[in-house]
């Protein structure tokens, strides 16, 4: 637990020097206690690690895996945080960066947490299957596949300035998504079919 604790941004259990209580930050996770995919730096000099949407779901599935009850106060502040970032337009924090395993990380984490819906902000709930699985299927390709954009690794371990499209991993994060979204997606299907009789 003390790995997962340092990864999250909440000051009461992380005891990491970067952990900051900013609204946009608190209850959300980073990449690994000692970096993130984006970082700031404090008024008062210090760096502060910011959470996203990927690794902030990727959290939540670590904690229900290590059977923390939905009351911990860990738990309830990244759902807090989720809620208050919910888009399946973007990697919160990120934009496009990491998107298809955010689109992969958000179902499995929210399933696993056994939650239909999310609470939002403002205090209405989000349909997240029907949300994301009509977000799916409107990226999908006419040859099936999911095309997203990502930067090979080039010469040394450097990063390659172009970004490639690139369809295989895509794909299995896409499918692996609309395994978890399914019921919504099948429910809407259905009464497509019995709108158009």
């Amino acid at each position: 637990m003390t790995f997962l604790s340092r990864c999250q941004n909440r000051s009461e259990s992380n005891d990491q020097p970067w952990v900051t209580d900013d609204p946009k930050n608190k209850g959300g996770f980073i990449y690994s206690p000692t970096s993130a995919k984006s970082e700031e730096t404090l008024p008062d000099g210090r760096k502060a690690l910011r959470s996203c949407g990927s690794m902030s779901y990727a959290g939540l599935l670590s904690l229900v895996y290590a059977k923390l009850s939905p009351e911990d106060p860990r738990v309830v502040a990244v759902k807090d945080w989720l809620g208050k970032n919910y888009t399946v337009s973007e990697n919160p924090g990120l934009g496009d960066q990491g998107l298809y395993y955010y689109y992969h990380a958000m179902p499995k984490a929210l399933a696993a947490a056994n939650l239909s819906t999310l609470k939002l902000a403002d205090g209405t709930e989000a349909d997240w299957r029907k949300d994301l699985g009509e977000k799916l299927l409107s990226l999908q390709q006419p040859d099936g596949s999911w095309e997203m954009a990502s930067r090979p690794g080039g010469p040394g371990g450097k990063s390659a300035k172009n970004l490639q499209p690139i369809t295989h991993v895509g794909s299995a994060w896409a499918v692996l998504g609309l395994m978890h979204t399914s019921p919504a997606i099948a429910k809407r299907a259905g009464a497509s079919s019995r709108s158009a009789k």
